[in-house]
């Protein structure tokens, strides 16, 4: 009886799985308050085209995204954290250039890997909790002027490159 639940259950978890595929993956490292955590993010895709995802913590942590929001901006030359004391954080800047200013004020505490005065466009890959509004965890795929691509970094609370 035991091998044919334990096979019911492979079948399942097999099925599960071919329905969806990983598209995307942030690995990073992050060292706060003396402590290293490792995270390891990953993006989904169904057979719907509906995108989800999990973030695994190297505590053992695993949390669920039922959805995650894949969006592309273009990003001005010229962004500072300055801009953050600014009237013109609020009015006059897009989620990606947003997503730039704060990990370039973030920079002194948490490097990105790349050189974000160089970002001109940026994809996110945000994933949603439905119900909370507090932060975000998300990480970027970032392109030069040119479009090549210059690498990924997790952004949100904390800023660490993509391994």
């Amino acid at each position: 009886m035991k091998k044919v639940i334990f096979c019911l259950l492979l079948i399942i978890t097999i099925s599960a799985w071919a329905q969806t595929k990983v598209i995307k993956t942030c690995n990073s490292i992050v060292n706060f308050d003396g402590e290293s955590k490792y995270f390891n993010m990953m993006v989904f895709i169904d057979e719907d085209d509906k995108l989800s995802g999990n973030v695994e913590v190297s505590d053992g942590g695993v949390i669920n995204y039922e959805r995650v929001e894949k969006t592309t901006y273009l990003v001005r030359e010229g962004l500072s954290a300055s801009i953050l004391e600014s009237d013109q954080f609020d009015d006059d800047i897009n989620d990606g250039e947003r997503f730039i200013v704060h990990a370039l004020a973030m920079e002194s505490m948490m490097s990105s890997g790349i050189e974000l005065k160089n970002v001109r466009s940026l994809t996110i890959y945000k994933f949603i909790e439905e119900g909370v509004n507090i932060g975000m965890t998300a990480f970027a795929e970032a392109s030069d002027q040119k479009g090549d691509m210059m690498g990924s970094f997790m952004g949100g609370f904390f800023v660490s490159p993509c391994k």
